[in-house]
């Protein structure tokens, strides 16, 4: 134990790696920034090597300092999440992640598995809300959302949010057909209570009017109108993200590929301190490369 470095020289150069800059960490932990510099100096000569280099007026992490600052960033925030979860009798290692009901059960769970399979350590709490635009403060550590503003988080797009018509291959075969958009005026249409003007907004784009669009059954998740476009009850206007094992396993067909995007896409969100914890980085990095994975594009 006496070869560890001192703590507060650690959270000196945490804070100062974190920021590039002494005057911000001193004000960050409430001390001068010479006393800033002397516990650096101390970490410095307890490891044998220089963390910071300055250029031009810049401050730079040496490659030793780069390759330490994340490591003593984790070790940092593990001791506080331990001491935090023996105060709030909340185990550590546990992630709370909310999210729309069609997201976490179209998207999420059949997902989740790669990461719990990589993360023994985790333990994923998943969490579900119809509330679209904002963040359950207090009840999850991460969220994902569709929108564009998100004052007082830290927001990450993930991908775009786009919604098409689908509906069964039975009721497709057994109707008029659907080889043009006002076509599906002659069907039943799906609606979600937690988007009601998602048909008008399709029907708009497609140049289709309409005196009943409205008319149809009301459904309150997307989870629903997925599951009654299977069963064949109507047509459903659905996030293409949510239904593409559906449609891959051909149980949902997209007639049109008119696709109509939502303002923003799809968010994962959490408060900024809460960015430090490693339990919430790994799920970051995860969820953003899964992501990525299925718009095929490259976050390199």
């Amino acid at each position: 134990m006496e070869k560890l470095p001192p703590l507060n020289a650690l959270r000196a150069f945490v804070a100062a790696g974190a920021a590039l800059s002494f005057t911000k960490a001193a004000a960050e932990l409430g001390v001068t920034q010479a006393a800033v510099s002397q516990q650096i100096r101390l970490l410095e000569q307890h490891l044998g090597s220089a963390l910071f280099v300055r250029n031009h007026n810049t401050l730079h992490l040496t490659e030793a300092g780069a390759q330490l600052l994340p490591r003593y960033q984790d070790a940092l925030f593990a001791i506080s999440a331990v001491s935090e979860a023996v105060r709030a009798r909340r185990p550590p290692g546990i992630l709370r992640v909310s999210a729309l009901p069609g997201f976490a059960q179209c998207w999420l769970l059949p997902r989740l598995k790669s990461f719990c399979d990589t993360n023994p350590d985790v333990e994923v709490h998943v969490l579900t809300s119809h509330r679209t635009g904002d963040f359950p403060h207090g009840d999850a550590d991460i969220a994902v959302r569709v929108g564009t503003v998100w004052p007082g988080l830290d927001a990450t797009f993930l991908m775009g949010a786009e919604i098409t018509p689908a509906c069964s291959p039975q009721l497709l075969a057994r109707g008029r057909g659907l080889r043009s958009p006002e076509d599906v005026l002659h069907y039943t249409r799906l609606h979600s209570t937690t988007d009601p003007d998602d048909w008008r907004t399709w029907l708009a784009a497609a140049r289709v009017s309409a005196d009943d669009i409205d008319r149809g059954p009301r459904l309150d998740s997307f989870v629903l109108v997925i599951g009654a476009a299977v069963a064949g009850l109507g047509i459903g206007i659905i996030r293409r993200t949510l239904i593409a094992e559906d449609l891959a396993k051909g149980r949902l067909v997209a007639p049109f590929s008119l696709c109509v995007g939502i303002p923003g896409g799809w968010h994962l969100l959490h408060p900024p301190e809460n960015g430090r914890r490693p339990e919430v980085r790994r799920f970051k990095d995860w969820i953003i490369a899964e992501a990525a994975r299925d718009s095929g594009v490259s976050r390199d």
